[in-house]
């Protein structure tokens, strides 16, 4: 994990991006967590998210990381460090963040029905959450994390 993580550390995204926050280096104690107690065995399903919601993986580093869910039900423990730069409207509050990931809490809230327990929904179901692309990138005049292509720039 830490060279790919070292790789995405080394892309360049030009003038739009002005923050990228890498949770697997900043929440990377949150993020092992999650990886040693839920994702070491053989799975038959993989679950991927596209990217790190700013309230979500981007703070702390677990996939879909509804902040109540990853601290009260999966129990992960560890401290969360800041990215280089934050953006003045999506600082990384860690373990701590009071905002609410809305698919985060969708996705755990349906495996909570579905099998009680994070052992039981992530083990025995033989399933396993990854995030596909670790980065948040984020523009400097706007605080959506998201960017989208130009209607006028070159096709």
């Amino acid at each position: 994990m830490d060279d790919f993580s070292e790789e995405l550390g080394n892309l360049s995204f030009g003038e739009r991006v002005c923050y990228i926050y890498n949770p697997l280096q900043y929440a990377k104690e949150t993020h092992e967590d999650f990886i040693r107690k839920y994702c070491q065995s053989t799975k038959k399903v993989l679950f991927l998210g596209m990217n790190p919601g700013p309230f979500g993986m981007a703070q702390n580093g677990v996939p879909f990381g509804e902040r109540d869910h990853v601290v009260d039900w999966l129990k992960i423990e560890g401290d969360v460090g800041k990215p280089e730069r934050e953006h003045p409207k999506r600082q990384i509050q860690g373990l701590e963040c009071p905002r609410k990931e809305v698919s985060g809490r969708r996705f755990w809230d349906l495996w909570k029905q579905l099998c009680k327990t994070p052992r039981g929904s992530l083990r025995m179901a033989s399933s396993t959450i990854i995030a596909r692309w670790s980065l948040c990138l984020i523009r400097g005049r706007t605080s959506h994390h998201r960017l989208y292509p130009s209607k006028k720039g070159n096709r």
